[in-house]
């Protein structure tokens, strides 16, 4: 089912395709669109193309009205603020199954994947919740002992371990590609420790700005070092940095099970805009 209620469903054959047809209508909302537009910007700047991942488009006569990224086994990032849109991308996703083989989730916002849902035919809420949050005011923690720092190539094994373990405590994807994180190290300005006592003891990477927007992510701190304000001093401290560096906003997840960091982003200024999370996929109706 390639086209329905004026919809098409276009599968881009790589990144610069995509890039082409729909990396403008992505940054036209770059705080809703951080994730797609961030990654789509990275691949091409690093000259990075996963092999096996989807691209698909959504089109209503010849404008883009929604997106969809599969890179596997990461779940498929949908992005169709137009609920008609994301229904038709669901019901397209359920009519090909052999294109999409091995696909078990979506991610995104509520009302997106709720309208993605309904055309499916069958996607269940886990347990995994996020919050995006945008930076209002910068309010940097007082008192807390070391400094920000920028990681280099050289702490390629350190920082994929931390990421790495990141993961597993979220329960998000653990996995992370060497090439990719050696991309952001070599790039410069991406990846930030704090040190103390002359050690790494907080981390996070951010992304390049994408319609003038920084994504701050895989913010970690080893449990022997916690308790002592590292990691709300590194969000800052890599925030201040990215908005020197000319970038308009900072944003970033938090899971809304974690209480904790909820309220760490809100003492530092950021403020929720938007909820979303996974969705595991069942038997689509039209194979039901």
């Amino acid at each position: 089912m390639a086209e329905l209620g004026g919809f098409t469903c276009v599968r881009d054959p790589d990144v610069r395709s995509f890039a082409a047809a729909a990396l403008d209508w992505l940054v036209r909302d770059p705080v809703r669109n951080t994730v797609p537009a961030a990654l789509v910007d990275g691949l091409l700047r690093d000259g990075l193309d996963p092999g096996d991942a989807v691209w698909l488009r959504v089109m209503r006569g010849g404008t883009v009205a929604g997106t969809a990224l599969w890179t596997p086994p990461r779940a498929m990032f949908v992005s169709a603020p137009d609920p008609a849109a994301a229904r038709f991308l669901g019901a397209y996703v359920a009519s090909a199954p052999a294109e999409l083989a091995g696909l078990d989730a979506v991610n995104g916002a509520d009302g997106e994947l709720e309208a993605f849902a309904d055309g499916y035919g069958a996607a269940e809420v886990t347990g995994w919740r996020n919050r995006l949050h945008v930076l209002d005011t910068l309010r940097p923690p007082v008192g807390v002992p070391g400094s920000l720092a920028e990681a280099t190539p050289a702490d390629l094994g350190l920082v994929l371990d931390w990421v790495r373990a990141f993961g597993v405590e979220t329960g998000t994807s653990s996995e992370q590609s060497e090439a990719s994180a050696a991309a952001r190290l070599a790039a410069g300005g991406l990846c930030w420790f704090w040190r103390a006592g002359g050690e790494p003891v907080s981390f996070l990477w951010r992304t390049r700005p994408v319609g003038g927007v920084v994504r701050l992510s895989a913010v970690y701190t080893p449990p022997s070092r916690r308790g002592h304000g590292y990691a709300a001093a590194c969000v800052a401290g890599a925030s201040a940095r990215a908005l020197d560096a000319g970038a308009q906003r900072c944003v970033l997840y938090t899971d809304l099970a974690n209480p904790v960091s909820n309220r760490l982003y809100a003492r530092l200024g950021y403020v929720p805009v938007l909820d979303g999370g996974v969705r595991k996929l069942g038997v689509p109706r039209v194979a039901a």
